[in-house]
């Protein structure tokens, strides 16, 4: 019997030991090593719909800052369209940034994660918008955690921007700036409030003062929903009391033959307490669809 007592002690310290050296070949206590060789953490499970992989867009808080130096890092609310795209990579050549793409690839919305990864593989892309990393080094070891708090289909985040301007959750002239941001399809300029989402630019006689200009256009809120059917004008261009005043300083930028979507927050449209019928709710952006058909 003692000498049975002594084998299982001796093979308990033995386990000890074994598990003593694998913890301390671990770089990163608490990470988990994945196959693509960088480190991460559960830091809570989601439960909400749908998930990442699914999603046409999501909204997450982001944190990021070096492990291997002083460094106070950056933390915002990230809104970034669907990772879907990220499955057409080529993973044979495993460019920079697919390793942490094939891990969010994973996650469920509410999920909540923390990686230790070299700069490289975050995709700066996004967060140069929200943050200076030009003195990061691309093969810096980096902390990244990221929390998906919200994901959605494409109407829903249309909608979610929407009911966020109407709420006074964030300004009407963001909500259209972050649609844009994540449109990729086209690129978008931006005048003071006013946005122009370019959907073909030519180069045909700019739109100016006194010039006769013929557009065809319909009316949009920001959640896509149409309020009226295909419109034209034909009008003297400057003149007042012809169109609303944001529409008309878009206008200004185009040309004939283009087609674009003139974005404006509700105090250049329709005024901030929405229009007479009810039809526009108060603090709500709008776009218009418009196409120049001619300018004489």
């Amino acid at each position: 019997m003692l000498r049975l007592l002594k084998n299982r002690c001796l093979a308990a310290a033995w386990l000890n030991l074994v598990i003593i050296l694998i913890t301390s070949c671990n770089p990163h206590p608490g990470f988990e090593e994945t196959e693509s060789g960088i480190f991460k953490k559960l830091d809570q499970f989601g439960d909400c719909e749908p998930a990442l992989n699914a999603a046409d867009y999501f909204v997450a808080e982001v944190k990021f800052k070096s492990s291997v130096r002083a460094d106070t890092g950056y933390s915002f609310q990230l809104h970034h369209q669907s990772l879907k795209k990220s499955s057409s990579i080529d993973k044979a050549s495993s460019p920079p940034g697919l390793r942490i793409l094939q891990e969010l690839d994973s996650l469920n919305c509410g999920d909540q994660y923390s990686f230790i990864l070299p700069f490289s593989e975050i995709d700066n892309s996004f967060l140069s918008a929200y943050a200076d990393t030009s003195f990061y080094k691309s093969d810096e070891e980096m902390e990244f955690s990221i929390h998906i708090l919200k994901t959605f289909s494409d109407n829903d985040y249309f909608r979610f921007l929407m009911n966020s301007a109407q709420q006074n959750e964030m300004s009407e002239a963001e909500s259209i700036e972050l649609l844009l941001m994540n449109d990729v399809r086209f690129d978008y300029e931006k005048h003071g409030d006013c946005f122009i989402q370019w959907v073909e630019n030519h180069t045909g006689d700019s739109i100016k003062p006194g010039r006769e200009i013929h557009i065809r256009y319909t009316t949009h809120l920001l959640d896509q929903t149409r309020l009226d059917s295909l419109t034209e004008m034909q009008f003297s261009f400057g003149k007042p009391g012809q169109i609303i005043g944001g529409l008309q300083y878009g206008l200004s930028f185009l040309g004939k033959h283009d087609k674009a979507r003139i974005y404006l927050p509700s105090y250049l449209a329709f005024g901030e307490n929405g229009n007479s019928n009810g039809i526009i709710p108060a603090r709500t952006p709008l776009f218009f669809d418009v196409e120049v058909l001619d300018v004489r």
